[in-house]
């Protein structure tokens, strides 16, 4: 990675979202001598970068040089509880959807709750993980899950951004994956959305995500979490239980050690430190916005009236 020094005989390609198919485009125009700019960076919104690699892999966030002293907490407490009781205002989400929850109620015992991603998502956008994809990443922890002795239950809740319209190869893997699960009799697939204020346990709850941005809220909530270091916080912001590889992550949750999980306060300050430096950062507003891109791909497509994917 370099910082650019655009050049005036050079020739120079930009792409939103590397990890979606119009990434070979940018891939074939870089293999024929351009440079292709990456801008899915916060904190460098604008940096040049080589396609070398098998897989695109997006920058994970770098730690700033911050006084965690001078973290503005109160900010950041505000910020996470205004996200999680209407996200629609911090998201770009449909109020109709997210304002719309359930309880998750008789959570006895070890519960652990699987958050899935959108299928159609590239597995290896923070790198390569070890499975194969996230359907791989999923039977597999359903199944280890489901033959823990000292887990209750397994609750597997789908992308909420999983439709018909936008993501259509979505709809096909989830009902290929409720039709794995039907015989693991522990593991129960949760047609309703809910979030983490709707969790109501009298025992554990632990949350398993790859990379999901849930693992914040999950954290908030003092909920402790499993996830993937191929995600934006990587190795550098340990505020969950992270995996760097298969062996370890497949002996945790096939063990006891998955009842000892809890949320520290060293994993609190983790949380507020990597959200003061991915939100409130100098550069946290000069992201590259390829939401346009979207709309107008969309647009070709006469099937999808509503092109908005997430709301506004």
């Amino acid at each position: 990675f370099k910082e650019i020094n655009l050049k005036k005989d050079s020739t120079y390609v930009i792409g939103p979202a590397q990890q979606y198919i119009y990434g070979f485009s940018s891939r074939l125009i870089s293999d024929q001598g351009a440079c292709f700019i990456e801008t899915s960076s916060i904190q460098q919104p604008y940096i040049k970068l080589e396609l070398k690699n098998k897989y695109y892999s997006r920058l994970s966030q770098i730690p700033k040089e911050s006084n965690f002293t001078k973290i503005n907490k109160e900010k950041i407490f505000e910020y996470y509880k205004n996200r999680i009781d209407k996200p629609w205002k911090v998201f770009n989400y449909k109020f109709e959807k997210y304002s719309a929850n359930k309880e998750l109620t008789n959570l006895n015992g070890v519960t652990v709750i699987l958050y899935l991603h959108i299928f159609t998502d590239a597995q290896y956008v923070y790198g390569y993980d070890g499975y194969h994809d996230l359907m791989d990443w999923c039977l597999k922890t359903i199944s280890l899950l489901n033959s823990n002795e000292y887990v209750s239950r397994v609750i597997v809740k789908p992308h909420p951004e999983c439709t018909n319209a936008h993501h259509p190869g979505d709809v096909i893997a989830n009902k290929y994956l409720k039709s794995k699960i039907s015989r693991f009799d522990k593991v129960e697939w949760a047609d309703f959305h809910f979030d983490v204020n709707h969790i109501n346990s009298s025992g554990l709850v632990v949350g398993i995500t790859h990379h999901g941005s849930v693992a914040e809220e999950l954290v908030f909530k003092k909920i402790p979490v499993i996830a993937s270091t191929c995600s934006n916080w990587g190795e550098e912001y340990k505020f969950g239980y992270w995996w760097k590889n298969v062996k370890d992550y497949e002996n945790l949750i096939s063990s006891k050690a998955i009842t000892e999980l809890v949320v520290t306060n060293t994993q609190i300050d983790e949380l507020y430190r990597y959200a003061n430096d991915l939100y409130f950062s100098e550069n946290s507003k000069k992201i590259f916005k390829y939401d346009s891109t979207w709309q107008d791909m969309l647009k070709i497509y006469d099937g999808v009236e509503d092109r908005n994917e997430h709301g506004r």
